[in-house]
């Protein structure tokens, strides 16, 4: 056996000892040697005794995955892939995802979707829905946008934290309960609370029970008159359409707008103003008719007015707009045109002034949380500013006074004071002087 060796190694490198025709090659040793290494590595894969062995959580694109195919599910009324998406060992949360299925099959879906938002890393809410759910999970918050067609401009967006698993090699939705804290918590729409139809108005959509379709076609054609009372004042710079969900009980009326249901009988959401576009999203009307029938007609038309006037002016309402004038300007809208005289439609202060107790300052925000004739009064003081800013300088004044406000990019103390300076050509403090007179003498 000859060798050649490179110029300029060592000597000692270049002997090399008989090879003993038994023995192998050190370099087949090197290779049989790495081969069992791998043997054994895969070996110990197959049969579970390393430690990634086992029950897996899914991976975040397996996810998107079925995200994707539920969303595909539900805008095109299938059932069976819906099904096919969610987890058999949760027969619970599969009856909810079908309750919600047969409502939403109903609706004129525009746009359903998922966007992920990211990974849920929080230790503590890994362990405890693996306890929950037998097993390793993936756990995922995810924003579901949906708009309705006709009266969404903008699709809603609301934040759902979600669980999946993985069975048998297939990845699963399995639950809506990965919130890690008591403020965390998946949204759920009107359809969890029972079946839904939507009866189309002329600019409105009202969503409700099925046994109550008289009821809610005789609702769309009032809202559709609250829709064309408020643009008369405030004009066409908003979409003018609005989708009304008539609650089935007073348990969903409070899970959907945070109010007690025996206190109101609407209520206006919107969920934020799209920053690209300047349009609002996530607004609805929600209605209790119980209520609503208690009220007179003009009550009626008061409260669906002032109601509708929040979502007109969501767009040009801010943190920082005072709540006397957002609930001020609402009675404004609401009050024009009834037929009411003041001392009727603030018969609450009237009361109070009557009697000597004249307030001394605007309502301040915290006066809003009152509840009774304490709350009456507030409103009602906020109407007759308003009112007092219209009279002073006329109509559009009173409109540009709130657009200012809301549209200011500075704090609020100064965003009002220019308001005051640019419309009335005076301080708060003068204003309030005047208001506190109007008051007694509109209500004397």
């Amino acid at each position: 056996m000859t060798s050649s060796a490179r110029p300029g190694w060592p000597a000692d490198q270049l002997s090399r000892p008989t090879a003993d025709p038994d023995d192998p090659p050190r370099s087949r040793r090197v290779v049989a040697v790495l081969l069992t290494l791998v043997l054994i590595a895969a070996l110990s894969a197959c049969t579970g005794s390393s430690g990634a062995s086992g029950p897996q959580a899914p991976s975040l694109a397996a996810a998107r995955q079925v995200l994707a195919s539920v969303a595909a599910a539900v805008r095109g009324h299938d059932r069976t892939r819906l099904l096919a998406a969610l987890d058999p060992r949760r027969p619970g949360f599969r009856a909810d995802q079908t309750t919600d299925y047969a409502s939403l099959s109903r609706l004129p879906l525009r746009v359903w979707r998922y966007a992920v938002v990211g990974e849920i890393h929080d230790g503590t809410a890994n362990r405890s829905a693996a306890r929950r759910y037998g097993g390793p999970v993936l756990l995922v918050h995810v924003t579901l946008l949906y708009a309705l067609r006709g009266v969404d401009v903008v699709a809603g967006r609301h934040d759902q934290y979600l669980v999946f698993t993985q069975r048998d090699g297939h990845t699963y939705l399995a639950g809506d309960d990965a919130g890690t804290g008591e403020t965390l918590h998946s949204w759920v729409g009107p359809w969890r609370y029972g079946p839904l139809i939507a009866v189309p108005g002329a600019r409105s959509l009202v969503l409700g029970p099925p046994d109550r379709r008289a009821q809610l076609q005789q609702l769309a054609r009032r809202v559709d008159a609250g829709i064309a009372a408020v643009s008369a004042v405030w004009g066409t710079r908003w979409s003018q359409r609005v989708a009304a969900v008539v609650p089935a009980s007073a348990a969903e009326y409070t899970a959907l707008t945070g109010a007690a249901a025996r206190e109101t009988a609407a209520a206006a959401v919107t969920d934020g103003v799209d920053s690209g576009t300047g349009q609002p999203y996530g607004q609805r009307l929600v209605l209790d008719p119980t209520q609503l029938a208690r009220l007179s007609a003009v009550g009626e038309q008061i409260v669906l007015a002032h109601e509708i006037t929040h979502l007109a002016t969501a767009a040009d309402t801010a943190d920082i707009t005072p709540r006397w004038l957002v609930e001020g300007f609402a009675e404004y809208v609401a009050n024009l045109h009834t037929g009411q005289p003041v001392t009727a439609a603030a018969g609450e202060l009237r009361a109070a002034v009557r009697a000597g107790q004249v307030p001394k300052n605007l309502p301040v925000d915290a006066a809003f949380g009152a509840s009774g004739n304490t709350l009456a009064q507030q409103y009602e003081q906020s109407w007759l500013a308003c009112r007092l800013i219209a009279a002073r300088a006329g109509r559009a004044g009173l409109l540009r006074f709130y657009r200012s406000i809301g549209t200011a990019l500075a704090p609020r103390a100064d965003a009002v004071a220019a308001a005051f300076r640019s419309v009335l050509h005076e301080t708060e403090r003068a204003f309030t002087v005047q208001w506190r007179a109007y008051l007694e003498e509109q209500l004397r």
